[in-house]
């Protein structure tokens, strides 16, 4: 496995875990010790992860890493002033029917964006494309299976969480990208913004004749 994927993945395991061990990343992430040590100090370093003390019982302190809550804001988001202005501009607009179909307008052409880029046969490849894509451009997302054996599209770094932060409706579009991106029915299952530690989005084939 690449050094910069392991590191990826470490990260990945901090975001959506929370606080962990060294021996817990070690058997999380299946690599060595000594390998989750060096990826330790390259991301502290790069100020992504901190490590603080905790103390069990009458036992040694222990030290656990952690992905602090500003770095948690601050990965994944590529927006940039002039996209928040232009959303808070839209959602401003005293014609409400006109702001909310403009919103919606704006999010079935980036879907249809991402479309393009993540075509597949399979809603399982569909998916995997575009947590490809979505983790080349900085967002840190994976591709999981819910309990009920439904695929599910976890995003551990919000792209939108500026906007999102000040107006809930960014949840609401970010689902209707999802959904045209994948030609799929997309539901949010756990959010960010309610305490969970990623945004989940079970993801299943339309119904026939769609």
């Amino acid at each position: 496995m690449a050094v910069v994927v392991e590191e990826d993945l470490v990260l990945q395991v901090l975001l959506a875990e929370g606080p962990k061990t060294v021996q817990e990343l070690t058997e999380a992430c299946s690599i060595t010790a000594t390998a989750v040590r060096h990826h330790l100090n390259r991301l502290m370093a790069r100020g992504l992860v901190e490590r603080r003390q905790q103390r069990y019982g009458r036992g040694r302190p222990r030290h656990v890493y952690f992905v602090p809550s500003d770095v948690r804001s601050e990965l994944g988001n590529n927006f940039t002033d002039l996209a928040i202005a232009l959303w808070n501009e839209i959602d401003a607009q005293a014609d409400r029917p006109l702001a909310i179909r403009l919103l919606k307008q704006v999010g079935d052409r980036l879907g249809r964006t991402y479309r393009a880029l993540v075509s597949g046969r399979s809603l399982a490849e569909r998916l995997g494309r575009l947590v490809a894509l979505f983790r080349r451009r900085g967002i840190l997302a994976e591709m999981a299976t819910s309990t009920d054996g439904s695929l599910a599209l976890r995003l551990l770094s919000c792209p939108y969480q500026q906007l999102a932060d000040g107006d809930r409706k960014v949840c609401g579009i970010e689902r209707r990208v999802l959904s045209t991106a994948l030609d799929a029915n997309v539901r949010l299952t756990q959010c960010r913004l309610n305490g969970a530690r990623c945004c989940e989005f079970e993801v299943r084939e339309c119904a026939a004749g769609r």
